[in-house]
């Protein structure tokens, strides 16, 4: 009866002990956020803006907009103020952008978007330019997470 004890406390321990943990990770959830840029070194300041798309009907009205008048290319930048937060770029940064002067990609490829964790080839390539965060036209698209920025994405759409 003795081994028979010993030998289920010795199976069950470890099984409780392992099969109880649970993985505990400090990882948030990557946030995902529309915004003007300025880059500076390791660090990317940003205003977060709101687009609004035709879809969008309701938020249309909430904000007083017109499709004809506000939405001719079928999305409308708000942004109400400007509120500059910044995160931290790292040597793992990607930077997705369309390379319209086929700088890095190869010119017979007829898909231009190009990713990069080049922080330089984006600055080169992209339509970034550093003016101002009030006078920026062109949102970006951030994934962060713990203050570190995972990408930066300029999508064609909103570079025209």
């Amino acid at each position: 009866m003795k081994k028979l004890s010993a030998s289920f406390i010795l199976i069950c321990i470890p099984l409780f002990i392992f099969g109880c943990s649970k993985t505990v990770t400090n990882e948030a959830e990557p946030q995902q956020l529309s915004a003007y840029i300025n880059i500076e070194g390791n660090e990317v300041q940003f205003d977060e803006v709101e687009i609004v798309t035709t879809d969008d009907t309701e938020r249309i009205q909430d904000l007083g907009l017109t499709i004809e008048n506000d939405l001719p290319s079928g999305y409308h930048i708000y942004n109400q103020t400007v509120d500059v937060e910044s995160y931290q770029l790292t040597d793992e940064t990607k930077y997705i952008f369309t390379d319209f002067n086929q700088l890095f990609v190869d010119p017979k490829v007829e898909n231009r978007l190009y990713e990069t964790t080049n922080k330089e080839e984006f600055l080169e390539g992209s339509s970034y330019s550093d003016v101002p965060l009030e006078d920026q036209k062109i949102p970006y698209f951030l994934e962060v997470s713990n203050g570190r920025v995972i990408s930066i994405t300029e999508k064609f759409i909103y570079t025209q």
